[in-house]
Formats: structure tokens, C-alpha cells, sequence
């Protein structure tokens, strides 16, 4: 089975924030009580939280990067060793996908886009910490700390599941477009030269692509993801077997099905994302 993995910006642009957010306020709630002056504050967090958080994400993105890396190269096969797709198998797969995935799910785009996402963030965090030194400034008390974190990450929770549903839209329910791009791709080869071919592949190992991609193609205009996404994996399949992997089709296939799992990752972790 492939390793699941989290994508690196949802690890980096969501996730590193909201545990800096933590930890700021952890900090902010130890100087609240007199635990430790407001210098030494700002050195813990800079000085210990802030790197060591920003490593943990870091390492993790290094090492989920290196066991998909090491997935792949168990499952890659050289060019051709396999031999060409018998092509009633092809067919008869995306047959199969046809009558295995009938779920249609409308994407629709969410109403606010990144960079305000991000604005609004900025802003309630900001709010957030000038509130909770406001409530300690006027006497409020060591109970301030943890409040103010509720309150912040109720409001800062719709924002961030806003950037994954983007996201989302663009690596899974684009996948029309990315089908449009391959399909430019695979017809450079199919009207080129045998010898002046970077993939290597004869006709009818093309002809197969091209089968497969229209079928993406068709599934993702209908709305059909977990189909066109199924279509992908076929088309892998074939390029994998019988194109150079450092041609710009087989590199391009790659990439699409790279962004199809992070996104299918990211739907199996919050399916009301997009319910």
C-alpha cells in the first residue's frame, strides 16, 4: 500500500502556525503567572519553540518525502522490462473503474481565496494576543492565556480548512485540465519521429496513453474524481512500463498523480471538507 502522506504545505503553511500559536500562548500564559519575565519569554519562544517546532514539521516532510520516494522505487519498473500493456487488459481496467466508481462530487470553489485566508489569520492571531494582553493589563487574571487560545482557534478554524479545500480543487478536481496538458504531450510524441522521441515508447504504447487519458479526461468533466483519479493510476501504470522516466510526458504524468494522492490524503483526513 502506498504511505500516506500529508502534504508539505499543509505541514509548513498550516500546521507549524497553529502549533507556533500554541506555543506562544503557553509562553505568554508562564509569563502571565510570573513564571518568567517577558525577555525570557521572548527567548524561549525564539530561541527553543520557533526552531524546534520548525524542525519537527521539516523532518517530517524529509522523511515522508524519502519512504514515498523509496515506495516508488520498490514499484517502478524499468522501461519496457514488463513489456507493452496487453491492450484488452487496459480496457477491460477502465471498464472496471467505470462500474467501480459511480460517485459524482461537484467541487465548487470556496468563496474566499488564499491571500485573504491568510489576511484573515494574520488578523485574528493578531486580535487574539492584543486581547489577551489587554484582559492581563486591566487585571484579568492566569485564566486569560487559555481562553484567548479558545477563542482563537475556534475563529481561526474555518481559514485554514478553506486553504485545504482550495488545494483540493486544484490537485483532484483539476484533473480535467491535467488531462488536457498530458494529452498536448502525449500527441507531441505520437506525431514525432521514432528517433526523436524522449520516451522511447512506440505507437501503440501512445495509443494506450491516450486511451487512458480520455478516459480521465471524461471522468473529471463529469465530475467523476475517484474515477478520473483511478485513470491516473492506469495511465501511471503505462508510463512507468514503457516511457523513459526522465522524458517530459513520463514527468509529467508523475507530477499530476503526485498532487491526485496528496489530495486524496488530505480528503481521507477531513472528508466533510468537501460533503
Amino acid at each position: 500500500m502506498r504511505p500516506r502522506t500529508v502534504p508539505w504545505w499543509d505541514r509548513l503553511l498550516i500546521r507549524m502556525p497553529a502549533y507556533l500559536l500554541l506555543a506562544w500562548m503557553g509562553c505568554y500564559g508562564m509569563f502571565q503567572n510570573g513564571w518568567v519575565p517577558f525577555s525570557s519569554l521572548v527567548l524561549i519562544f525564539f530561541a527553543a519553540a520557533l526552531p524546534l517546532l520548525a524542525g519537527w514539521q521539516l523532518l517530517r516532510v524529509f522523511l515522508e518525502h524519502r519512504a514515498r520516494r523509496v515506495w516508488e522505487a520498490e514499484h517502478a519498473t524499468t522501461p519496457n522490462q514488463l513489456g507493452l500493456p496487453d491492450p484488452a487488459e487496459v480496457a477491460a481496467q477502465l471498464a472496471a473503474i467505470n462500474a467501480s466508481y459511480p460517485r459524482v462530487l461537484p467541487m465548487a470553489p470556496p468563496k474566499h481565496g488564499v491571500p485573504l485566508a491568510l489576511l484573515a489569520a494574520v488578523g485574528i492571531i493578531g486580535a487574539g494576543a492584543g486581547a489577551a494582553w489587554l484582559a492581563w493589563w486591566l487585571g484579568a487574571g492566569r485564566f486569560t492565556a487559555p481562553v484567548a487560545i479558545a477563542v482563537v482557534l475556534a475563529l481561526l478554524a474555518p481559514w485554514p480548512n478553506n486553504i485545504i479545500r482550495r488545494r483540493i480543487i486544484r490537485n483532484y478536481g483539476g484533473l480535467q485540465l491535467q488531462a488536457q496538458k498530458i494529452q498536448l504531450r502525449v500527441n507531441e510524441q505520437r506525431y514525432a519521429p521514432s528517433g526523436s522521441r524522449d520516451t522511447g515508447a512506440a505507437d501503440s504504447a501512445l495509443q494506450l496513453a491516450a486511451q487512458a487519458n480520455r478516459a480521465m479526461e471524461s471522468f473529471a468533466a463529469a465530475d467523476r474524481h475517484d474515477a478520473a483519479a483511478a485513470s491516473l493510476d492506469v495511465l501511471a501504470d503505462i508510463s512507468r512500463r514503457c516511457f523513459a522516466a526522465d522524458s517530459r510526458l513520463a514527468k509529467t504524468i508523475a507530477g499530476a498523480q503526485r498532487r491526485c494522492h496528496a489530495a486524496q490524503a488530505e480528503l481521507m483526513q477531513k472528508p466533510s471538507l468537501l460533503a
